[in-house]
C-alpha cells in the first residue's frame, strides 16, 4: 500500500504600505536600513537633493494562516532635514 505524503508547503508574499494607503507588492523583505523610492527600490547613495521623494521602513506586521505568510511593511516619507546627511 502506499502512504500518502503530506508535503507542508508555506507561501510568503510582501507588501510595502504607503503612507496614502497604497499598497504594492515585492519580490521579498526589503532592506529596512534602505531609502525606497515611490516604487519600493532602493535609491541610489548619494542623494542629488534633500528634496528627493524617499520613504524608509516605520513598521512591520505578520499575519499567517495556513499556508500563507503576509508580510506588510509600513512606510513613513522623509522630510529634507532626514534626507541632508544623504545628499553627497
Amino acid at each position: 500500500m502506499a502512504k500518502d505524503i503530506v508535503l507542508n508547503m508555506q507561501l510568503y508574499e510582501y507588501y510595502l504600505i504607503f503612507p496614502d494607503g497604497d499598497r504594492i507588492e515585492i519580490d521579498g523583505p526589503p532592506d529596512t536600513r534602505a531609502l525606497l523610492d515611490v516604487n519600493g527600490f532602493p535609491h541610489q547613495l548619494p542623494l542629488e537633493t534633500e528634496k528627493t521623494l524617499a520613504y524608509h521602513v516605520c513598521g512591520k506586521r505578520t499575519q499567517e494562516e495556513r499556508g500563507l505568510t503576509v508580510e506588510f511593511y509600513f512606510l513613513e516619507q522623509m522630510s529634507a532635514a532626514e534626507l541632508a546627511p544623504y545628499v553627497g
